[in-house]
């Protein structure tokens, strides 16, 4: 759904966050050169998440097998894009969603929607430059400053029938 949600969204540009991802402040200076550059901002997710060489090779693209121990998995809790100049990876990357019964066999889940779609298409972007740090329950990421920018509560998800684990050490 993210890729659906991005591209029919009525904004050129969009700041996505998952419901369980909260920035620690106001991101509007993510407007950053990087992103002016490339359109597209991406963080990085845990280095256990990298894509193996045969993927790249599954996925028809065996240029990318060489430098595949290289390439950074992407955390797709944010993302920023703009979709005036990324509309065909845009396009792409709900292409790859729409084949989840497939696609999600041989990769984990919609975060490497985005990733295949620009290899494939050999656009670059930006990421942030700082591996994701880890408290609790929570993913936290960078800017590119190395100031937290964005806490995603991947794991023990929220109930609404309570019995939820607090983390007081988060940034509020």
């Amino acid at each position: 759904m993210k890729p659906y949600a991005t591209l029919y969204s009525p904004f050129a540009q969009v700041l996505f966050l998952d419901a369980d991802n909260g920035p620690v402040r106001d991101p509007i200076y993510l407007r950053h050169p990087q992103f002016d550059e490339h359109g597209a901002i991406f963080w990085p997710d845990c280095a256990c998440w990298t894509l193996k060489p045969d993927v790249w090779q599954i996925f028809g693209m065996d240029w990318m097998v060489p430098q595949a121990q290289k390439e950074i998995a992407f955390e797709s809790g944010q993302y920023l894009i703009d979709k005036t100049r990324c509309w065909r990876e845009l396009r792409m990357a709900l292409w790859y969603a729409e084949h989840s019964d497939y696609v999600f066999r041989v990769v984990y889940g919609d975060k490497e929607c985005f990733h295949l779609a620009r290899r494939f298409l050999g656009t670059e972007y930006a990421m942030g430059p700082h591996p994701p740090g880890w408290n609790q329950h929570t993913i936290v990421q960078y800017d590119f400053d190395g100031q937290v920018i964005f806490q995603h509560r991947c794991q023990d998800k929220w109930k609404l029938g309570g019995g939820n684990r607090r983390n007081n050490s988060l940034a509020n």
